[in-house]
């Protein structure tokens, strides 16, 4: 399109560029050159690919160089829709590293393309994002108007957009848990496990059981949460969701600690030490272990009360002492 002065306009929004640049620049390890024997946008679905394995096992700075090396091939296509999809991807990495704003901006400029481009189901993505952006940094009054907005873009035949209105459905019940509308929040949640076991979402189905336990937890329905868990435990593990496996055995555990049971409590978080120990995660590993130490002291095993606090420290030193090299 040529502008009043013979020159082509600009339609592409200049803050996404400058923000491809920086998102870009900020990954030193980007390949230079990629073989032919693919196209750029294959070569982008294999990025994004392992970044999602990366970003379930919870490895969200290996999970954020692949989808840059993503981003970086779908700009060099000018694929919009890959452009969205993967500032999106970026925008939730940011997000579990707690980088706050360069989360929220990857967030405001996927949307903002979206928008640009007319595509309603990533505009609602975008906006349930951006929504779950304001949940972590307990913002709810903003969080609640992006989920509510999200809601309304879409159209009204709920064959359509099924994932987005899962999602929205899933957010708007842990913003009603939050504030204490176990009711509201219970419907919520029962609304998009309904869509994701009709769409055999197995992953997002396992995320609502979660929820629903816990607001089952805070109702203190504790039979309840220890069998929606059981059920969500049982799908992570044929998904080999190691990350979500602990998170459930966890949960298993607090649940059981509620119902006076500390032989399941003791069993599950021991469990859950395991894998998160494995998966190097210090911070759940340590509180675990002070877990299992409480935990001993109560059933009189005062040699493993002492084990426990002992690992503890030991894990809270190697942690100082990589945040050391680091710095």
């Amino acid at each position: 399109m040529e502008g009043s002065n013979g020159i082509r306009t600009c339609s592409f929004p200049f803050s996404i560029l400058l923000a491809t640049v920086v998102l870009l620049s900020a990954c030193s390890s980007l390949p230079k050159e990629q073989p032919p024997a693919k196209g750029k946008k294959a070569q982008a679905a294999d990025f994004a690919s392992f970044g999602k394995e990366y970003f379930t096992e919870g490895r969200y700075k290996d999970a954020l160089t692949f989808f840059s090396y993503a981003l970086r091939q779908q700009v060099l296509a000018d694929n919009r829709e890959g452009i969205i999809d993967s500032y999106f991807d970026i925008g939730r990495c940011r997000l579990e590293l707690k980088e706050f704003e360069e989360a929220r901006q990857a967030f405001s400029d996927g949307l903002m393309l979206a928008e640009k481009e007319g595509l309603v189901g990533k505009q609602a993505r975008g906006k349930i994002l951006l929504g779950e952006f304001y949940l972590a940094t307990d913002d709810e009054k903003k969080a609640g108007i992006l989920l509510q907005e999200a809601s309304e873009i879409l159209p009204s035949d709920e064959k359509q957009y099924t994932r987005e209105r899962a999602v929205a459905y899933h957010d708007r019940g842990i913003l009603m848990r939050r504030q204490g509308d176990l009711e509201k929040a219970e419907e919520f949640l029962i609304s998009s496990l309904a869509i994701n076991r009709r769409e055999k979402a197995r992953e997002e189905e396992a995320n609502n059981l979660y929820m629903l336990a816990s607001v089952a937890t805070a109702s203190r329905q504790y039979e309840k949460a220890d069998e929606l868990l059981q059920e969500a435990l049982l799908i992570d593990r044929a998904l080999e969701r190691s990350l979500a496996i602990a998170d459930d055995l966890y949960a298993i555990a607090i649940v059981a600690e509620k119902r006076n049971d500390n032989d399941e409590a003791y069993t599950s978080f021991s469990q859950c030490f395991m894998i998160y120990q494995a998966m190097e995660r210090l911070d759940s590993a340590i509180e675990v272990l002070h877990r299992l130490s409480a935990l001993a002291e109560a059933l009189g095993d005062e040699e493993n009360a002492f084990r426990y606090e002992a690992a503890a420290q030991k894990l809270e030193q190697r942690g100082k002492q990589s945040d050391d090299e680091i710095e």
